[in-house]
């Protein structure tokens, strides 16, 4: 035991923490909306609540953004190098449970993820997939051309959120649209991998022509209710 300095010590003692914790797995059913933002996330998260499946939708939550973007963007890069969902839990599984079991801690009493850092594309399906094994996921679909005047017109209403954005869609409009079809391109490329694994858990719906409960209520097990259809925010 002489050998041994304090640092040493203490790095045995972090090393023997990381092996003995047990990974934070979620097993309650929730709903993930996992498409980008100014889909119509907010109107799928409203239908979700009048179906019963949570209280309320989780909702965007800047500071677990903020303190956990390090965990977050580590476990990003290990789904995105792996080949299949499989892989990803069989190599990295416990490691990225760890890193994100205090965001899974902050969330567990929600079913319902419309906004970062559950929903849209902050984390890779295959992270949430883990952290949530009985989530199913939607993946919202919007035309276009309203989708980018949509996002444009968030990111230039919320500058404390996306400071210099105003004068980067002055500068070079297209440059920013393709930037946000890079997104939503590779963030669906994503989605079909694990879609592809888990196909009675994924969801594709339109916006337009999905505006209504007969998909949605098929794919969650769920009777039609009497209550309408959350009336769609088409002029954001």
């Amino acid at each position: 035991m002489g050998y041994r300095n304090s640092n040493s010590m203490k790095f045995l003692g972090r090393l023997y923490t990381f092996f003995q914790a047990a990974p934070i797995a979620l097993e309650e059913p929730a709903v993930i909306i996992h498409s980008p933002f100014k889909t119509g996330t907010t109107t799928i998260g409203n239908a979700l609540v009048i179906l019963g499946v949570g209280a309320e939708d989780h909702g965007y939550h800047r500071n677990l953004n903020i303190d956990y973007k390090e965990q977050m963007n580590e476990a990003n890069r290990l789904a995105l190098k792996s080949k299949s969902f499989n892989r990803f839990k069989r190599a990295h599984g416990k490691r990225v449970s760890l890193l994100l079991s205090g965001l899974a801690e902050q969330v567990q009493d929600y079913r319902i993820f419309g906004d970062v850092p559950f929903g849209h594309l902050r984390m890779h399906p295959f992270t949430k997939k883990l952290l949530m094994p009985a989530a199913k996921f939607i993946w919202v679909d919007r035309d276009e051309v309203a989708w980018l005047e949509s996002a444009r017109r968030w990111h230039l209403s919320h500058p404390d959120i996306y400071p210099g954005f105003d004068e980067r869609w002055s500068r070079n409009p297209e440059h920013e649209k393709k930037k946000l079809i890079k997104l939503r391109d590779d963030g669906f490329h994503e989605f079909s991998r694990l879609q592809k694994r888990f196909p009675h858990d994924c969801l594709v719906l339109s916006l337009e022509k999905d505006a209504n409960w007969d998909k949605l209520c098929h794919f969650l097990g769920k009777d039609i209710p009497a209550a309408p259809f959350p009336v769609l925010n088409t002029s954001r």
